[in-house]
C-alpha cells in the first residue's frame, strides 16, 4: 500500500517530528531558522532528500512565497512527499491563529483535506482547542463520530505505549491502563467545556 512506502513513512516522520518541536518549544515556529533547525534536529539523521526538500519549504516561507508559487515548488497532491510539506510550508508561513492556519492551508488546493487536517494539527497543537472557532465545532454536532467521540479517541492515542518502529501489527499499539504521564493538548481540555462550545 502507499502508506508502507518509505516516502510516506519519512514524510509521517516529518510531521510528527512538527508535533514535538511545536509542543516542546511553541515559541520557535516564530523564528523560520530556529523552526528549520530544530526540525533537522529531530529528524537527525535526515535523508539528503529530507534535508533539500525542507530547505525548499523554509525558503519558501522566508520569501513569502505565494500559494501558486508553493503549489508550483511542493505539489499538493495524494502523495505524502507533497502534501506533508505543502502542510509544513503553509503552518511555517500562516499560524498565528488556528483559523488562519487551517483556511490558508485549504486555498493551496490538491488533496485539501489531508493538508488541512495536517496543518490543523500542528496548528492545534500550537494554538489549543480552545482557539477553535466554536462555530466550527457546532457545525460538527451531528457528525459521526462527534467532537465529544473524537475527545475521547484523541485521549486514547495519547495513551499509547510507543514501541520500536520494529514493532509489527497490534503489537505496535499496546496501552498501559493508568498511564500518569503528562498530558498535553486536547487532553488538558475540560470535556464539559469542549460540549458547552456545541
Amino acid at each position: 500500500t502507499t502508506h508502507a512506502h518509505t516516502d510516506a513513512l519519512s514524510f509521517a516522520r516529518l510531521q510528527a517530528a512538527a508535533h514535538a518541536v511545536v509542543l516542546a518549544t511553541p515559541e520557535v515556529v516564530d523564528d523560520l531558522a530556529a523552526f528549520h533547525s530544530a526540525l533537522l534536529g529531530r529528524l537527525s539523521p535526515a535523508s539528503n532528500t529530507m534535508v533539500e526538500k525542507l530547505e525548499q519549504i523554509f525558503e519558501l516561507a522566508a520569501r513569502d512565497a505565494s500559494v501558486d508559487d508553493a503549489v508550483r515548488s511542493l505539489g499538493t497532491s495524494t502523495l505524502a512527499a507533497e502534501s506533508v510539506p505543502a502542510a509544513l510550508w503553509s503552518f511555517a508561513s500562516r499560524h498565528r491563529s488556528f483559523s488562519e492556519a487551517v483556511t490558508s492551508a485549504a486555498r493551496l488546493g490538491g488533496d485539501v483535506d489531508s493538508i488541512c487536517c495536517l496543518v490543523g494539527a500542528l496548528a492545534g497543537a500550537l494554538h489549543g482547542a480552545e482557539a477553535i472557532d466554536h462555530q466550527w465545532i457546532a457545525n460538527l454536532a451531528g457528525e459521526q463520530p462527534s467532537p465529544i467521540d473524537i475527545l475521547a479517541i484523541a485521549d486514547r492515542l495519547y495513551d499509547l505505549v510507543p514501541t520500536s518502529p520494529d514493532s509489527k501489527g497490534a503489537e505496535a499499539f499496546v496501552g498501559i491502563a493508568g498511564y500518569q504521564g503528562p498530558k498535553v493538548g486536547l487532553n488538558a481540555m475540560d470535556p464539559a467545556r469542549f460540549a458547552s462550545k456545541l
